[in-house]
């Protein structure tokens, strides 16, 4: 009984963290915003970086950088590490 108690709860408890945790992907402009769905709306995301950098929900924002004739770079933001560069494109 004891077991099947526990099981239970930690079925529970699973499906309480991937609920808070789910990240949704929504392009904005040249931006590929990344935020926890369960914590704000969508439509009420900003479409100035900066902004978006300031909103708590967000969890990543990538774009791409041109560095050469059909060669781009992935740039991305994260609240914890700020802006990083990221691989190299063809297009």
């Amino acid at each position: 009984m004891k077991k099947a108690l526990v099981a239970v709860i930690a079925v529970i408890v699973i499906g309480v963290v991937l609920y808070l945790f789910q990240v949704t992907e929504k392009d904005i402009g040249i931006y590929k915003v990344y935020y926890y769905s369960n914590r704000c709306n969508p439509d009420t995301l900003p479409y100035d970086f900066s902004q978006l950098t300031k909103t708590p929900c967000v969890n990543k924002i990538m774009w791409p950088e041109q560095i050469g004739v059909n060669v781009y770079r992935w740039m991305r933001w994260t609240p914890d590490t700020g802006t990083k560069e990221g691989s190299l494109e063809r297009k």
